[in-house]
């Protein structure tokens, strides 16, 4: 059963596995993958560059990750894997905005939409995800 944002079940201490079959372990300054994902669910305005922002809470963002996980597996259009120091950067591009830039030069920009995701995962384990 899927307990964690009604979607993940715990599968060891501290891991919760998707439906996709992506890991969200322990890890990244914030402690935990899921609490340095937590930080693309709001703009910071006083970051210098730029900030992907997604729009919608964690359970969308997890929605979101699966696809384009799911996506980039097949090698669907709109998708580009690279593999770099043994972890794969995903990027995908959506049908309709996921986010938005945020950031100061989001800001700059009247925070822009953003239609495409980029992920690192360490296999199937989440490293980050983010508007950009």
């Amino acid at each position: 059963e899927f307990l964690h944002f009604g979607l993940l079940r715990e599968t060891g201490r501290s891991e919760f596995t998707s439906p996709a079959g992506l890991r969200y372990t322990r890890g990244s300054e914030e402690g935990h993958r899921l609490d340095h994902l937590a930080r693309h669910l709001e703009d910071q305005p006083d970051r210098p560059g730029r900030h992907g922002v997604f729009r919608g809470d964690m359970h969308q963002v997890l929605l979101w990750l699966d696809e384009a996980y799911n996506r980039a597996i097949k090698g669907d259009r709109g998708t580009k894997t690279r593999v770099e120091d043994g972890r794969s950067g995903i990027e995908v591009t959506f049908d309709t905005p996921i986010g938005f830039i945020g950031g100061r030069d989001g800001a700059r920009q009247s925070h822009p939409d953003s239609i495409r995701l980029r992920m690192v995962v360490d296999g199937d384990r989440v490293i980050t995800a983010f508007p950009f």
